[in-house]
């Protein structure tokens, strides 16, 4: 009777271990679950991050191109201006020349000479923009 006793005793232990166990590995089970879950919802958050940040990343890298665009151009513009002054300079000078040569008197007089200039010019401007319409 003691060693039914002890064995049924032994089984009921076994039995209750059993049980343990398997309520262990449930919970396991369910903890593993969790953290599977947790780290897709966290692949996931860290792609949304990730295409966020690359679409800001994109869209600086796109205003700083436009800025650079501009600054270029508006330093071509700048330069061109120039250019026009100092060609404007130089045939005004050969206009000058070239009038007292045609003349032959001095058109060193200030006012003279810028309205031989002027008329020099503005012909050359009319002839351009006739040329450029053709």
């Amino acid at each position: 009777a003691q060693r039914r006793d002890a064995i049924e005793g032994g089984m009921e232990r076994a039995k209750a271990a059993e049980e343990e166990a398997k309520e262990t590995l449930a919970q396991y089970r369910e903890q593993l679950a969790d953290a599977r879950h947790e780290a897709a919802r966290l692949r996931e958050d860290a792609r949304e991050q990730g295409a966020q940040i690359i679409a800001e990343m994109r869209e600086q890298a796109q205003a700083e191109a436009r800025r650079i665009a501009e600054q270029a151009h508006q330093q071509i513009e700048a330069d061109k201006a120039q250019a026009i002054n100092q060609l404007r300079t130089q045939v005004g000078s050969l206009a000058v020349d070239l009038a007292s040569r045609i003349v032959g008197e001095s058109l060193e007089e200030d006012a003279r000479e810028r309205r031989v200039v002027d008329r020099f010019l503005e012909a050359l401007e009319t002839r351009a923009d006739a040329t450029d319409r053709a």
